[in-house]
């Protein structure tokens, strides 16, 4: 069996919701089977991958909107680098850290797709370093380094 990672997954349910929020009503063979709820249609697909999956769609003809946890915090694959490197650069500019702060490379936190990092761990990159690193390449652990720094997703 082969495992989605957790992009495909976002993927495929952002697929599922969109699609049921701007396609035609169904036409049932047996009026008697409702069709399920999209909430029902979304936990199946968190179920069958192991995921969790949020969702928030409008239908801009209709305004029709679903939402789905939509009050829970999703990292949202790789767009959370530009968010993290955004918030470092504005506490840089209220003086509350320097871009030439140096942060220490642990070997043993180098992910998958650390194209920059890799090769320094076990030294020092500066913020101004991994926040390129974290949008130009997309390299990971950058982009989790950087979260450690603003103290998570929600910047505390």
């Amino acid at each position: 069996m082969t495992r989605l990672s957790r992009r495909h997954t976002l993927l495929a349910g952002l697929t599922l919701a969109a699609g049921a929020a701007c396609a035609p009503k169904p036409v049932l063979a047996d009026p008697a089977e409702p069709v399920p709820p999209i909430q029902v249609r979304i936990e199946a697909v968190q179920r069958r991958h192991n995921a969790k999956i949020g969702v928030y769609a409008v239908d801009l003809s209709s305004g029709r909107s679903i939402t789905y946890l939509d009050g829970e915090s999703f990292a949202m694959c790789s767009t959370f680098k530009g968010y993290a490197s955004a918030r470092v650069l504005q506490m840089s500019e209220h003086g509350e850290l320097t871009l030439d702060q140096e942060v220490f490379v642990d070997p043993g936190a180098i992910v998958a797709n650390s194209p920059r990092t890799a090769p320094r761990a076990g030294g020092d990159m500066t913020l101004g370093e991994l926040c390129q690193a974290a949008l130009q390449v997309s390299d990971n652990t950058a982009g989790n380094l950087l979260l450690q720094i603003i103290g998570g997703l929600c910047g505390r």
